[in-house]
């Protein structure tokens, strides 16, 4: 339909982060567009109409890119960190509303609830996880790593206000001694204590709250290597049952957990290293099990028409061949049949 070229032909390190939602409340979504300028500055750019609306200089590399809500009075904002321990937060006509520097790179961000709204969570390279309101005070620090010396991967938050004493936040932590294959997940409440910590989860940060029943009491999707598993976390830090585990046969790489048919239930969609995509039911049952081929590198939802079901965005690229790098994406049903499929030239 129409394609952004002005950063085409830049190296690798441009590291782009794409993030749609809509920013100017028209019904419509806008792109969020960042890059790093081969001039040693990152930018970040929103694209409207198939037309750039304009452009924020930024010092360092964007390190995460989110929509934020603080409540449903507030408008939306878009919440951009950096390798320089800045934190951004800017409206849809490029005011910024809130501006934070950490004494670390900030490494990832997430909004979580409180009973009285969202909070902003911002995780560091030193293993911290630092809590904001919508006026930028500091609510709570927890600091996850005890020589500081591990980095915060991801941070995933429950949907929802619990109703029951449970956690609402999980942080991936970087393993210890640089073992890229186990991360640790620290489990944390409200008020930034931990309830609990799970070892040996992977480090691609796939960890996710479902309300599988949506009774209001959460449940943990976590990808340990080769495995998936079904955490249920019961009232208070001691009460986590497993509940299933699932084979995967391969290292997990992207993950969603979402409402694919309408039927009021969540699904998983898991993809895995060795180009496999597959759907499950939320008891573990297989709803269907597809090889793609390549390396899954992302998995997204483009959403149906009134009263239609969604289909699932699968992109791959070949891990085999590093020189003359390849990458498909591909439109499947969500019964996971194959719509189309589109190289690009990576």
């Amino acid at each position: 339909v129409w394609q952004l070229a002005e950063y085409a032909n830049n190296p690798p390190s441009v590291q782009p982060r794409l993030h749609l939602f809509d920013f100017d409340q028209d019904g419509y979504e806008e792109i969020l567009f960042s890059v790093f300028n081969p001039r040693r500055f990152g930018q970040l750019i929103m694209i409207d109409d198939e037309e750039v609306q304009w452009e924020i200089p930024l010092s360092g590399r964007v390190t995460d890119l989110i929509d934020v809500k603080f409540n449903e009075d507030s408008p939306p904002l878009i919440a951009v960190s950096t390798s320089l321990g800045q934190v951004h937060l800017y409206d849809h006509l490029r005011q910024q509303q809130l501006f934070r520097t950490l004494n670390l790179p900030v490494t990832r961000l997430v909004t979580f609830p409180l009973p009285e709204g969202n909070a902003l969570a911002v995780g560091t390279s030193a293993g911290t996880v630092i809590a904001y309101d919508q006026d930028g005070r500091r609510l709570w620090e927890s600091n996850l790593a005890e020589n500081a010396d591990r980095e915060i991967l991801a941070l995933s938050a429950s949907p929802a206000f619990p109703s029951t004493n449970q956690p609402v936040l999980a942080a991936t932590l970087e393993a210890e001694d640089n073992d890229t294959n186990a991360a640790d997940l620290v489990l944390l409440g409200s008020n930034g204590q931990t309830f609990n910590k799970i070892d040996d989860v992977d480090s691609v940060g796939l960890t996710r709250f479902v309300d599988s029943n949506r009774d209001q009491n959460n449940e943990l999707i976590i990808g340990h290597f080769a495995t998936l598993e079904l955490l249920g976390l019961g009232v208070g830090s001691s009460e986590n049952v497993r509940d299933w585990e699932y084979t995967l046969d391969a290292a997990p790489s992207a993950a969603l957990v979402i409402d694919l048919d309408g039927n009021e239930e969540e699904e998983l969609v898991i993809g895995t290293r060795d180009g496999r995509v597959h759907s499950l039911n939320n008891d573990r049952t297989l709803r269907w099990l597809h090889d793609v081929g390549g390396a899954i590198s992302d998995l997204a939802i483009l959403p149906g028409e009134e009263d239609g079901e969604s289909s699932i965005v699968v992109v791959r690229h070949d891990e085999q061949n590093a020189v003359d790098a390849t990458a498909w994406v591909e439109l499947r049903e969500s019964k996971g049949e194959k719509i189309w499929e589109q190289n690009l030239d990576s």
